[in-house]
């Protein structure tokens, strides 16, 4: 016999009494039996993105451990085979279900906010996409330095290492997570200009033909006597790579860029030799979940392996009229009772809530 107690089952003691388990419903129903409900209508799993075929966790099975520093207990319920049960713990392992769901050691799916400004009763079992979206290309940014001193040159796309004073290459993704390497030269003009190219291989691009280059934007650049950028001219480099919808592409010239924790200056004209100091491109191929993340406020992040991250929800805490009536069915994990109330729902970090701390040592 299953051992665990449906919330809506009392004795006249007032404490949960063992009965048969409710009948199966969607992921979040009979929440009702702990003072709170369902997902408000109309609203999302955020970030939950079907990909094909059944989505499944491809991350890591490790448990992320979490404790609740300061006042409440984290929810979870053992939906979908009896919705009405739930655990409160302060103390716990978070897991990914093959089905993206996170859950505790139990199997129990946890309970949370699907959006940061939510904080009433509307909470649902989280879950986490295997897969993240490929994001297309729309922005490149430089910081590097231009020689003045270079020979003043006449730009011709059919030879351009020829007639181009310097390059530098990055990839650029398409929209639907081909990566395509992109060309940038750099040509001496005189009276402290410069210009730009941005070339791409015609093989990449919808209708061209391998092997030829294809100039698909251009700008200028104009720098003051002591070197610094005065002037960009730069109209977005508009393309269709081969297989995938049309893009702009913004080439860009920030006071700084920055990568990982460090920054990089402008780009800049000082009789120096021409180096790159940082370039980056945003957007990003498909991705697989590799891991998932919790912080302080609760917030739970699915990290996918081509470097980005998303925020799937946020957990939610409980609190009870009389937590001495609370029932321990384990280490840091209780059950409700009728003398206990209703839970009180909040979010970490919220009026009479504690945070959320990840513990690297708990198993």
């Amino acid at each position: 016999m299953d051992e665990r107690r449906p919330a809506d089952a009392v004795d006249e003691s007032g404490s949960l009494e063992a009965g048969a388990a409710p009948a199966s419903g969607p992921d979040v129903a009979t929440l009702e039996a702990f003072g709170g409900r369902a997902a408000c209508a109309g609203e999302p799993v955020l970030g939950y993105r079907y990909a094909g075929s059944p989505e499944f966790w491809l991350g890591s099975p490790d448990p992320t451990p979490v404790a609740v520093v300061g006042e409440g207990f984290v929810v979870s319920t053992d939906a979908p085979r009896h919705p009405a049960l739930a655990r409160f713990s302060t103390r716990l392992g978070v897991t990914v279900s093959p089905e993206g769901y996170l859950e505790d050691a139990a199997g129990y799916r946890l309970l949370g906010y699907l959006h940061d400004n939510a904080v009433g009763p509307c909470v649902a079992a989280l879950r986490a996409p295997a897969f993240a979206n490929p994001e297309a290309t729309t922005q490149i940014a430089l910081a590097m330095n231009l020689d003045p001193r270079e020979s003043i040159t006449t730009f011709d796309v059919a030879n351009p290492d020829g007639t181009a004073n310097s390059s530098t290459t990055l990839i650029a993704f398409d929209g639907i997570g081909h990566g395509h390497y992109v060309d940038l030269y750099f040509n001496n003009l005189g009276g402290d200009r410069f210009e730009y190219h941005v070339i791409v291989d015609g093989g990449d691009l919808d209708g061209g033909i391998p092997g030829s280059n294809v100039e698909v934007g251009a700008g200028a650049l104009q720098f003051e006597a002591s070197g610094w950028l005065l002037e960009a001219t730069n109209p977005p480099a508009c393309l269709t790579f081969a297989g995938s919808e049309a893009q702009c592409i913004e080439v860009t010239f920030p006071a700084y860029v920055t990568i990982g924790l460090n920054s990089y200056g402008q780009i800049t004209q000082f009789a120096d030799y021409t180096a790159v100091h940082a370039q980056t491109a945003n957007g990003s191929g498909a991705g697989v979940g590799e891991s998932i993340a919790v912080d302080a406020t609760g917030a739970v992040s699915v990290r996918f392996d081509n470097g980005t991250a998303l925020v799937v929800g946020r957990l939610a805490l409980a609190r009870f009229p009389r937590e001495d009536a609370l029932v321990e069915l384990d280490e840091d994990v209780w059950e409700a009772t009728r003398g206990s109330g209703r839970p009180q729902w909040g979010a970490p970090g919220g009026p009479g809530r504690g945070s959320i701390e990840v513990l690297p040592g708990m198993q």
